[in-house]
């Protein structure tokens, strides 16, 4: 989690964020990592922007 307006993807429109554990404005990211017994890759990632 990043905070701040002058960051990509901060919106004016504050947001629960899990890892602050309360409203507030924020970046929020989801990753998608494959993980087997070889190693391990990012697959995707997806960076949250609320619709509003």
């Amino acid at each position: 989690m990043k905070k701040g307006m002058g960051t990509v993807g901060a919106q004016p429109q504050r947001q629960y964020t899990g890892t602050a554990g309360r409203i507030e404005n924020a970046q929020v990211a989801v990753y998608l990592v494959y993980a087997g017994p070889r190693g391990h890759t990012a697959v995707d990632r997806e960076l949250y922007v609320p619709r509003s």
